[in-house]
């Protein structure tokens, strides 16, 4: 299994692997390397933020 760290869940309906991400958009969407757009809860995108920042 892989680890934890390398995921996380941007809204109740999504996981994503922190590795595929590449940007934050600050409309609140996290874009993937594959250009799919992930939204980002209002409540989760200071923790978010914080995780993108860490593993870059």
């Amino acid at each position: 299994l892989l680890p934890e760290k390398w995921f996380l869940r941007p809204h109740q309906s999504y996981l994503v692997n922190v590795l595929y991400v590449d940007k934050f958009l600050k409309s609140g969407t996290i874009v993937l390397k594959d250009k799919t757009e992930i939204p980002v809860s209002g409540r989760r995108k200071d923790y978010i933020l914080q995780h993108i920042n860490h593993i870059e």
